[in-house]
């Protein structure tokens, strides 16, 4: 850092002309250091690197990579000097290369608002970066990076990375990405947008570990042919914890799996996924107004082993047929599930009880139990409900057989206990067991995730002239499978969400040269994980 007469520090840029000091080595970060005056506005090509106090008074145009170092403070004017970019009277800083913010535990990045002024930072908004690179070769990553008072936050076209950070107070989106590939965002907390992540067109968000509070519209928002991956996450105050939806395109797909949802509006909104599957598996869903889960329209829908009390509605099934299978304990709501618009929900081996109303049926026909097989097969335990267990205000009789609601002396339910024509034959006299799956239920795929990584010896083995390599992934991260003796070659090296998968070796080297028989051996690296495995081939 360099300080002149104007009273400001200068920023370290990374240029390419002889006889520039070499750049402290800090996450791949090989730089060359050339000196520009502060504050920060205009057009640059080089390379730039940002540490200490850093001022921005109108809009920066990076063609280039830039990294932020730790304890680097980045403040951006809520005016622009310029009257360019997106907002003509707010600071933006646009990125079209890589963007490395990266800090530590003890020496957190901070970029935030800035009158333009005074040495004080403020929530004045201003307009937020953009990761945008023409060559798709561009990509993000943030860490323990405190982001605040932007109006958009981090906008990316781009693969992001995000984690152990805080986007607070961005009043438009926390996080948006639009054909952005992959982004991946662990141990992060994104409070006070109107969307903390809004992702659409293509993008997958992995979403782990982390805290979305207190927007005003949607904590997470998945549509238009996107796919949501969301695990150990909470959200909390928000209008719409997450919603998911198609809007018009062909698909929208999620799995969420062990999340919190508590004080939201509604927990989870899932309105005509197209032809793809959403699955809210080990959630708890506790406390929110309106509505646990609401499901409207299309789609595939599996509810499966969740916790869903203390609101207005526990599930409310609008024109639509989720499965409500496999455990699920839905308690002390108005409405335990509520159907209407032609609801064709499907219920089986769930717990309902201490609601006011167990099942309401609005309108439509769900299918709460058949005996002779099809959606449902019952087994659920309906019992006791405050009001009614099962109401049913429409003209069908809703087949609600095989089910346990036993009375003292009877396997029967209660008349008094249900309203409206019902079909409650074939009543159980024992309680179910809702820890496995009842006689008309599949197990779903999604929902036998690995828990841990692994990688299996590869078949056949001894092999010729080709092997398939299966391994698992337990959580979102780059997973790379190397052939090695020397003239092994690369199989995988990219970002895989939790799943199974297999990779195919052919017995060629790099350069696509076969190579001879002989012991080969298969490396594993995800993360901290690593494994080998030992290969024979023979010709």
């Amino acid at each position: 850092m360099v300080a002149t007469a104007d009273g400001f520090l200068h920023v370290m840029t990374v240029g390419t002309k002889s006889g520039e000091l070499p750049w402290p080595m800090n996450d791949n970060n090989p730089m060359h250091t050339s000196i520009y005056a502060q504050p920060l506005v205009g057009h640059y090509t080089h390379r730039m690197s940002l540490f200490n106090t850093v001022h921005v008074i109108g809009d920066v145009e990076a063609d280039s990579s830039v990294y932020i170092d730790g304890a680097a403070h980045v403040r951006v004017s809520n005016s622009d000097v310029t009257s360019g970019g997106e907002d003509t009277s707010r600071s933006e800083l646009v990125v079209k290369g890589h963007l490395n913010a990266v800090g530590s535990e003890l020496e957190r990045v901070v970029i935030d608002g800035w009158d333009g002024v005074t040495t004080d930072s403020h929530d004045d908004a201003w307009y937020g970066i953009s990761i945008s690179d023409t060559t798709s070769s561009g990509r993000g990553l943030f860490d323990h990076v405190d982001l605040r008072g932007a109006a958009r936050g981090i906008w990316t076209h781009e693969p992001l990375t995000v984690r152990n950070c805080v986007i607070e107070n961005c009043a438009d989106r926390g996080i948006n990405a639009a054909f952005a590939d992959t982004v991946v965002v662990d141990s992060t907390t994104i409070r006070g947008s109107d969307y903390g992540i809004n992702a659409l067109q293509g993008t997958t968000i992995l979403l782990s570990n982390s805290l979305i509070e207190d927007c005003s519209m949607y904590g997470v928002a998945a549509y238009k042919n996107s796919f949501l991956w969301a695990k150990d996450t909470t959200y909390d105050g928000n209008d719409i914890g997450v919603y998911v939806a198609a809007e018009g395109y062909a698909w929208a797909k999620a799995m969420i799996r062990t999340c919190t949802m508590t004080n939201n509006d509604s927990g989870i909104w899932i309105d005509d996924t197209g032809d793809s599957t959403v699955v809210v598996n080990l959630c708890t869903i506790d406390g929110n107004t309106t509505n646990g889960i609401y499901v409207e329209d299309g789609g595939d829908v599996l509810l499966t082993r969740n916790t869903i009390s203390d609101g207005s509605t526990g599930i409310f099934s609008y024109h639509s047929g989720p499965k409500i299978v496999r455990s699920n304990h839905i308690t002390g709501n108005g409405n335990g599930i509520k159907c209407d618009a032609s609801s064709y929900a499907a219920v089986e081996s769930c717990q309902v009880d201490s609601n006011n109303f167990g099942i309401r049926v609005v309108d439509g026909n769900p299918n709460i139990g058949t005996y002779s097989g099809g959606t449902s097969s019952g087994y659920n335990i309906l019992k006791p409900n405050t009001t009614y267990n099962l109401r049913n205000l429409t003209a069908y009789t809703i087949s609600a057989q095989q089910n346990y609601w036993p009375q003292k002396t009877t396997c029967a339910p209660k008349p008094s206990t249900l309203y409206g024509p019902i079909d409650a034959t074939y009543a159980l006299c024992s309680k179910p067991s809702l820890t496995s799956p009842g006689p008309g239920q599949r197990e779903n795929p999604e929902l036998s995730l690995p828990h841990e990584f692994g990688l299996s010896q590869n078949y056949p083995n001894p092999f010729n002239p080709t092997t398939t390599i299966d391994f698992e992934v337990a959580t979102p991260t780059t997973v790379r499978i190397n052939i090695y003796n020397v003239s092994g070659g690369l199989v995988a090296d990219e970002v895989k969400r939790p799943g199974t998968y297999s990779a195919k070796w052919n017995g060629r080297n790099r350069y696509g040269q076969p190579v001879a028989s002989g012991i080969y051996f298969v490396r594993m690296q995800a993360g901290t994980f690593s494994t080998v495995k030992k290969l024979l081939l023979l010709k």
